[in-house]
């Protein structure tokens, strides 16, 4: 089996073309086969600072790490000329998220939080959806629970606050994430 990550950068001429080449800017060497990847966005520290932009990647073994997307001329030129880039797999430093205790992960996804944060949603094969804040996610904010088999699918979506706040002010610039998942036991729930 691969135990790779790839990512590819299609240059925007080449989206007509469903039949054109496309080649990866960046290749990871994983740890162990990957499940579940998603895409998030670390806040720089300081506040001059970038954003750095990842891809988390969920193995079968529980473990969720970051790896960075990495910022090239490579990406934007993305291979105008047809030739297949000189890309070898690499084991560049990744950041352990979180880990779920002998538990397959089955879906990940970052969404903010109400604070201005954000929280990166974890779900496993044992039941449960771990919500962990990010990109500090030794801080566990909660679990969503009441699945009584495996999570199979996970889905999450950014939607507008209801307005009318406690102090009768409109919060309808506050935006609130709704988590979808589907499970084993045959239910489908909204949280």
């Amino acid at each position: 089996h691969d135990k790779t990550l790839s990512l590819y950068s299609v240059a925007s001429h080449l989206h007509s073309d469903d039949h054109a080449k496309k080649y990866p800017v960046t290749i990871y060497i994983m740890p162990k086969r990957t499940k579940c990847t998603s895409f998030g966005v670390v806040p720089p520290l300081k506040t001059d600072g970038k954003d750095c932009h990842v891809i988390l990647a969920g193995d079968l073994s529980g473990d969720a790490f970051a790896y960075p997307v990495p910022v090239s001329d490579a990406a934007e030129n993305c291979r105008e000329n047809g030739e297949a880039a000189s890309v070898k797999p690499t084991s560049t430093p990744r950041r352990l998220l979180v880990g779920h205790t002998a538990s397959m992960l089955t879906g990940l996804q970052v969404v903010p939080n109400d604070v201005g944060g954000q929280f990166i949603l974890t779900s496993d094969r044992d039941e449960k959806i771990r919500v962990s804040h990010f990109p500090k996610s030794y801080v566990i904010h909660g679990y969503l629970l009441g699945h009584t088999a495996f999570i199979s699918s996970m889905a999450a979506v950014t939607v507008p606050a209801q307005s009318g706040g406690e102090d009768g002010e409109s919060s309808s610039h506050k935006m609130r994430a709704l988590c979808l998942t589907g499970s084993g036991d045959g239910t489908v729930r909204l949280w």
